[in-house]
């Protein structure tokens, strides 16, 4: 099965994708900018650090990658 990385994995959206990836056996790793969503624990699931501010990215993380899947972003509901 493929490793898939997300951006904005812990959001609405990415925390269903996350399951419907696993429950179809595939691997994921989250980019993640908060270090308590890296903390963060769930079978075959991995958390990597990403720093936008500092332009620091797990270039490791990416590199492990078959495919990335990018969601990060404002939050759609929370302003007009």
């Amino acid at each position: 099965m493929a490793t898939v990385l997300l951006t904005g994995g812990t959001g609405m959206i990415g925390t269903h994708l996350q399951k419907f990836l696993i429950e179809k056996g595939h691997s994921v790793i989250v980019l993640v900018r908060d270090d308590a969503d890296a903390n963060s624990q769930r079978p075959h699931t991995t958390y990597a650090k990403w720093n936008v501010e500092k332009g620091g990215i797990d270039k490791d993380a990416i590199a492990s990658a078959d495919y990335i899947i990018h969601l990060a972003g404002d939050n759609v509901a929370g302003k007009r």
